[in-house]
């Protein structure tokens, strides 16, 4: 199944569940730290909407536990949904060229010089990465 964008609400759910790492959430359990978040009450019917959606796109998985009690696990981890919206971000706004988005962060006044110099060391190491093989 292709990787499809989500919704900024469904992001926060899949951060939260990503967050969980191998402990599987409820609804409630998930409705509970979104009310940690931001301090706003969810519908629990509308949320559960939303986590049906995200496991039509192929993002969860409901497994029935105990009684009624469903479980979400994650189906896309969270760094190959991260590559995948940057790549997408990458060819939208700058055509794809990495040095067109490197140079809109250095221009950036909200990174200091020592971001890009940490930039910097990460690029260098990855091309040395890339010699090695």
């Amino acid at each position: 199944m292709e990787m499809r964008e989500i919704t900024p609400q469904e992001n926060t759910i899949m951060q939260i569940i990503w967050n969980a790492g191998n402990d599987y959430l409820t609804a409630r359990e998930i409705e509970s730290a979104m009310l940690a978040l931001d301090g706003r009450e969810r519908n629990i019917s509308s949320l559960m909407t939303v986590l049906a959606k995200l496991a039509d796109k192929g993002y969860l998985n409901p497994v029935k536990k105990f009684r009624k009690s469903t479980v979400f696990i994650p189906l896309v981890n969270e760094l190959d949904y991260k590559a995948f919206v940057t790549e997408r971000f990458m060819n939208n706004v700058h055509n794809g060229e990495f040095y067109s988005f490197v140079s809109a962060l250095a221009r950036n006044d909200k990174y200091t010089k020592s971001d890009i110099q940490q930039l910097r060391r990460q690029l260098e190491a990855l091309c040395l990465e890339g010699q090695e093989e």
